[in-house]
């Protein structure tokens, strides 16, 4: 856990470092299996808004959690 200290108040957050090697000198991130995108391009994102009059956009917070 994490504590800011110049904060008036106290909020602890989970800190995962997954870069952090182990006794067998390796880490979570050397092991984790690289998969397809499932995103668009940003090209494809761009040239989308312009198809629609009316573009809705959103703000996601602690999406991994």
């Amino acid at each position: 856990m994490v504590i800011k200290e110049t904060s008036l108040t106290i909020k602890l957050r989970a800190v995962f470092d997954a870069s952090s090697k182990t006794c067998s000198e390796k880490s979570l991130n050397d092991m984790l299996c690289v998969g397809t995108t499932n995103q668009s391009s940003l090209f494809e994102i761009v040239i989308r808004f312009r198809f629609y009059s009316v573009a809705l956009t959103g703000d996601l917070r602690q999406i991994y959690r």
